[in-house]
């Protein structure tokens, strides 16, 4: 059975074509390199050396064993290497899903920082709403989630990456955009775009509780699910919308941001999410990239 030492003992007398410099080389006496070399004929079953020639010289099969045997040392160091890497994050792939929010807010920074300290490092992204790549994360359809908090799951774990105020979009062309901040009382009865409850339970969730402590009364004339379509429906003069500050990134036109008149407005919370069950080495260089 050949193993790679045989690769290594022939290539040696190969490239020197002298037993005794191939066993200095290799470290080792003569005898037993010239009983290693005949095993490897053996094995290999044709001759592969020449010996009644000085200096030796290589048959045609030789010839031919040298290069396959060079690309099979080439290809071993290289799976080593590659294992060593893969095992401390340094190479691999990730499938993180992301938020349309998470988008316009931290994920391009997010990125380009990661793939700088981890360029053999692949990426994969999915997009998905927070509920779905929990469940994701669970069946460990993807390593990492940027989803809003709070996650109830024993397996997830969750790292706060980024906060931002709840802000309001307003169409151009309302008086609304005239304000340099907006009341919260301006709201009540205000054609709302608010967020889908069943799709965007988290901002949805944030809108409720400023209308609640405010007691405030939205005319809610329009849901969706994804930020830019919310924002489009803004812009297209539909309503105003409670939406994070990281809105005003996307490229469109006809809507502006106020901040809301309070003093502790609602904070929107981005965090990263992994199954803490999921040993790819390539999370841990993430998480630690960004601690």
């Amino acid at each position: 059975m050949l193993e790679l030492r045989h690769f290594r003992y022939f290539i040696a007398v190969a490239e020197e074509l002298h037993f005794g410099k191939a066993a200095q080389r290799l470290f080792m006496t003569q005898p037993p390199l010239s009983m290693q070399i005949r095993q490897l004929e053996e094995t290999v079953g044709v001759p592969l050396i020449v010996r009644d020639s000085r200096p030796i010289s290589l048959t045609a099969a030789g010839e031919v064993f040298l290069i396959q045997a060079k690309e099979v040392l080439r290809q071993s160091e290289s799976a080593i290497k590659h294992a060593q890497l893969t095992s401390v994050g340094k190479e691999g792939h990730l499938i993180i899903a992301v938020t349309s929010a998470s988008v316009f807010s931290i994920l391009s920074q997010l990125i380009a920082t990661f793939k700088q300290s981890y360029p053999y490092v692949s990426l994969e992204f999915k997009e998905m709403v927070s509920k779905d790549q929990i469940e994701a994360l669970n069946q460990n359809d993807i390593n990492i989630g940027l989803i809003r908090s709070p996650v109830d799951q024993k397996k997830i774990n969750i790292m706060p990456v980024q906060v931002e105020p709840i802000v309001v979009a307003i169409p151009k062309g309302s008086d609304l955009a005239d304000f340099e901040s907006i009341p919260v009382d301006v709201l009540d009865g205000t054609a709302l775009i608010g967020f889908a409850p069943d799709t965007a339970e988290y901002f949805c969730k944030l809108s409720e509780k400023l209308f609640t402590t405010h007691n405030i009364k939205p005319l809610i004339v329009q849901t969706a699910t994804q930020l830019h379509t919310i924002i489009a429906l803004v812009a297209a003069g539909l309503g105003i919308a409670l939406v994070p500050e990281s809105a005003g990134r996307i490229n469109i036109e006809n809507f502006v941001l106020r901040p809301l008149a309070l003093d502790s407005p609602p904070q929107a919370e981005l965090c990263l999410a992994w199954n803490k069950n999921d040993h790819n080495p390539a999370i841990s260089s993430f998480l630690e990239l960004l601690k």
